[in-house]
């Protein structure tokens, strides 16, 4: 986001009012550019006219397929209800969103922050999930079974309806909070996003994109026109392995591990950093987005924490931060060999006072 006023200011861009319309569709203005910054990479492009700009940036923290998403405008005025966001041609109808954050960066710009996957939703990756699962050795049969028992679980969802429905989806919610299926799920979730085949389909998916459209992000429903993301992605990829090695990480190591770094208590990780929420901040009802990495030792001892949203009270993240460095423990990443390696873990939580 720091870049945003010279992309501005390269562009000789201002700030117009807009006639009332029912859909915005804008074009680029600018090319992708790429912020390599500190703890995460970041892409940015301006699209619209003068009047009707919309600045947009897809930043990921590491590999995998989750994007933070920020849209915001200057001449469009935030909007308000129900958001959803909809990739063309690849969804079939729009996908409401939580985890939605109303932001302001520099220049009177202002907007929307949220978390989405491409693959969300996608009916083969369920697929090619489904035959990871199945075969893969990362996973202990007990893990197999409590997989194979949640997918289950949500078909007795999906072939339900009216309260045979409700009933179904209480119990899938009761199974899927289990710590032992939530610890199944991440492990498998990780190792799949490194293998060739599921890095194929993504890149694949990716260069399908022809827009990403948005309700009520801003007062008028606004479709960007972006293209294909193939190159675009290509390039978020290798900027992730460059930041990977700079955090020291054996970036072609990570891509054969046996196990990624697992928290011996993925709950407690999850309440210390909820309950250092800051009493004067529940009391006002500002919500918190905390999104940190802990470096991990071959030993299973954190080593480092870095938060790397930069939109929350420095001093509540701080404190966050000290308290997991002073009693998260952790199952250590193996490498192909099964031998511990120096890695990482990420966690994400949306705090909303009640």
């Amino acid at each position: 986001m720091k870049h945003l006023a010279g992309l501005l200011a390269a562009l000789g861009l201002s700030a117009q009012g807009a006639a009332a319309q029912d859909l915005i569709q804008l074009d680029p203005v600018s090319s992708w550019i790429m912020n390599y910054d500190d703890d995460s990479c970041a892409l940015q492009r301006q699209f619209g006219p003068e009047g009707q700009q919309v600045f947009l940036e897809l930043r990921q923290f590491g590999p995998g397929d989750e994007l933070q998403v920020t849209a915001a405008s200057n001449d469009l005025a935030v909007g308000s209800g129900a958001f959803s966001v909809r990739v063309e041609p690849i969804d079939s109808m729009p996908r409401p969103v939580e985890g939605l954050f109303n932001i302001v960066l520099g220049d009177g710009y202002a907007g929307r922050l949220f978390s989405m996957s491409l693959t969300e939703g996608e009916a083969e990756y369920d697929q090619l999930y489904g035959n990871f699962v199945d075969t893969t050795p990362v996973l202990l049969d007990e893990q197999r079974k409590l997989l194979h028992e949640g997918k289950r679980l949500w078909g007795a969802v999906a072939s339900a309806d009216g309260r045979a429905r409700e009933r179904a989806m209480r119990e899938f919610q009761n199974f899927a909070m289990r710590d032992d299926y939530q610890a199944a799920s991440r492990r498998a979730a990780r190792a799949f996003r490194q293998t060739e085949s599921y890095q194929q389909y993504l890149s694949r998916l990716a260069g399908e994109v022809t827009g990403i459209g948005f309700n009520n992000a801003f007062q008028r429903p606004v479709h960007l026109r972006t293209g294909s993301l193939d190159e675009a992605m290509a390039a978020m990829s290798t900027c992730i392995d460059e930041l990977q090695a700079h955090r020291g990480i054996d970036v072609e190591a990570h891509r054969t591990l046996t196990r990624a770094a697992e928290p011996h208590d993925y709950p407690r990780l999850v309440r210390e950093v909820m309950d250092d929420y800051p009493a004067d901040m529940a009391r006002k009802g500002i919500p918190a987005y905390i999104r940190v990495r802990l470096d991990v030792s071959p030993e299973g001892k954190p080593t480092g924490c870095h938060m790397q949203t930069g939109i929350n009270d420095p001093s509540f993240e701080k404190e966050a931060c000290g308290n997991m460095m002073r009693f998260a423990q952790f199952h250590p990443a193996l490498d192909a060999q099964g031998s511990p390696i120096a890695s990482y873990y990420q966690l994400s939580v949306v705090y909303r006072a009640r």
